[in-house]
């Protein structure tokens, strides 16, 4: 009988530790286990969906601010580029030496629908009659260049304004930016042209002195050879 206890307590002594290691199942906190890891799913979740639209937001603005949108060229009418034609100096030049034959088509026209009488036409003498031509044909080809000059200042100046409306409705920065560098050049070259109007109007001035003085000379040579008067040469050197 004494072997059995001693047997028993040394049972028991040994199968401690496993009873020890057994949990019992708590149902309330495994179901809270659950919601809580599947808070923190949802959680990382909507922390995902926020880094996911950060990401969008980032890369919508690099494309805002980067790229070409080829606005350079949009509304550009490459004939308003300059209000007179480049070959301008030489066409007085032809006017100088050719006089009617020296008008460009515009300028022609011009001149055949305000000509009242040719004053011209009966002057024998050749320059006389090409000093006469000059002064009138140089009218008409002012008023052509100053039409043309006119009507390529209106129609940028809308072109100006139409590029101001696109401005205002850009959808996106860098289209802005594309804009403003075309109305910064519109207005570098709009000043460019107010220059070579101003050049313009200075050999249109010296051209009327040059035409005033050489129809003066005419009338002393003439007066010279009918005998009224003996004038010297003018000295422009003075």
């Amino acid at each position: 009988m004494h072997k059995v206890i001693v047997l028993f307590a040394v049972f028991v002594s040994l199968c401690g530790p496993a009873y020890a290691q057994y949990h019992v199942y708590d149902s309330a906190v495994h179901q809270q286990t659950i919601k809580n890891g599947l808070e923190e799913i949802a959680k990382m979740a909507e922390q995902i969906q926020q880094m996911k639209m950060q990401y969008q937001q980032l890369q919508q603005s690099h494309t805002a601010m980067t790229g070409m949108r080829n606005l350079g060229d949009v509304l550009n009418n490459p004939a308003l580029s300059s209000y007179l034609p480049p070959d301008w100096r030489n066409i007085y030049a032809g006017i100088n030496s050719g006089g009617y034959a020296g008008l460009t088509g515009t300028a022609r026209a011009i001149r055949e629908s305000n000509k009242i009488f040719d004053i011209c036409a009966g002057i024998s003498d050749s320059t006389a009659k090409r000093a006469c031509e000059r002064e009138a044909a140089n009218a008409a080809q002012d008023a052509a260049f100053s039409t043309q000059a006119y009507d390529k200042t209106t129609a940028r100046l809308k072109q100006i304004n139409d590029l101001m409306a696109r401005m205002s409705s850009t959808p996106d920065q860098k289209s802005a930016l594309e804009l403003i560098g075309r109305l910064q050049a519109e207005q570098a070259m709009i000043q460019n042209e107010a220059t070579r109007l101003q050049l313009y109007k200075m050999l249109v001035d010296n051209e009327q002195r040059l035409i005033t003085q050489q129809q003066k000379e005419l009338a002393h040579r003439q007066m010279k050879k009918r005998g009224f008067v003996d004038l010297k040469p003018v000295d422009l050197t003075r």
